[in-house]
C-alpha cells in the first residue's frame, strides 16, 4: 500500500489497566499510584490486584475485593480529573475457569485474566485453557499471554493463532505487559494481532509507583510490531475506552 505506520508514542498513553496495591503483593496504597499515574499525565488508571487463589500474592476474597470496590467508588467522588477503574487480575485455572464467579466480575469495569499456575500443560490443553478464558463475557484482557520471564522461564506452548482468531472474534484485548522480565506479548505476536484486528492494550503490571515508568519498554514492543495508537486501547479517552468494554461481542 506504500504506507508505513505512525508509530505509537509514549505520550500517547493515557492510562494504565494492569497494576496492584498494597491490598495484594504491592508496596504502594492505591491513593500512591493514583498520585504517580497523575504525575505521568494519566486520566485514568485500573486497580487489578490479585484474585484469591494467589495466596502467596495475598489476593483478594469477595469480601476484600467489596472493600476496594467501595474504596475506589469514595476516591472518584472526590477527583473530578482523574478515574480509578475497579478490576482484578484473575487467574485461569487449568481448566479455563476462573478465580471468581461472573456474578462478581461483572460488576467490575477492567477484569485481566491471567495464568499463575500449571505451566506444564500440554499446548493443546493450554490453548483450550486460554480460549475458554477469552470466551468468557466478563474477561476484558488477557494478561502476559505465554508466561514467559526472560533469562528465567521460556513460555508455555500455546497455538498463537488459534488464540489471535479468539481473541478477534470475541474483541479481547491481548496486553503487551511491559516490565522487562516479561515483555509479553512479544513484538512478532503484536505484528499478529495488528493484522488480525486485535487491540492491545500497554500495561506496567506495576508492583510500586516507580514501576509504572516502566511502560517505556512496552512501547518498544508495540513500536517493532506496528502498532498505532489507535491499535492501543489505553491511548483512547476513558469514554471509548468504557464503551468498548462494555459492548464486545458476546
Amino acid at each position: 500500500a506504500r504506507r508505513l505506520p505512525l508509530l505509537i508514542n509514549q505520550s500517547e498513553i493515557k492510562g494504565d489497566l494492569h497494576l496492584h496495591t498494597d491490598w495484594t503483593d504491592g508496596a504502594h496504597s492505591l491513593e500512591q499510584m493514583v498520585e504517580q499515574a497523575r504525575a505521568m499525565g494519566y486520566s485514568y488508571i485500573a486497580v487489578t490486584d490479585h484474585s484469591q487463589s494467589l495466596k502467596i500474592s495475598k489476593g483478594l476474597d469477595e469480601k476484600r475485593l467489596r472493600d476496594q470496590m467501595r474504596l475506589i467508588a469514595r476516591m472518584n467522588e472526590e477527583m473530578t480529573d482523574f478515574r480509578i477503574l475497579s478490576g482484578i487480575e484473575v487467574d485461569i485455572f487449568r481448566d479455563g475457569t476462573l478465580d471468581f464467579p461472573d456474578e462478581i466480575l461483572e460488576q467490575l469495569d477492567v477484569v485481566v485474566a491471567s495464568i499463575h499456575s500449571a505451566f506444564h500443560l500440554s499446548p493443546e490443553e493450554q490453548t483450550h485453557r486460554i480460549i475458554k478464558a477469552i470466551e468468557n463475557p466478563n474477561v476484558d484482557i488477557i494478561g502476559h499471554l505465554t508466561g514467559r520471564l526472560l533469562t528465567r522461564r521460556a513460555g508455555y506452548q500455546v497455538d498463537i493463532d488459534k488464540v489471535l482468531k479468539a481473541a478477534s472474534r470475541r474483541g479481547t484485548i491481548l496486553e503487551i505487559n511491559a516490565h522487562p522480565d516479561r515483555l509479553d506479548i512479544s513484538e512478532e505476536v503484536v505484528m499478529q494481532a495488528r493484522k488480525e484486528g486485535v487491540k492491545v492494550a500497554i500495561n506496567s503490571d506495576a508492583h510500586k509507583a516507580g514501576d509504572m515508568m516502566l511502560i517505556e519498554y512496552g512501547i518498544y514492543n508495540a513500536r517493532r510490531g506496528w502498532l498505532e495508537a489507535d491499535d492501543v486501547v489505553n491511548t483512547w479517552s476513558l469514554d471509548r475506552l468504557l464503551q468498548y468494554l462494555e459492548n464486545k461481542p458476546l
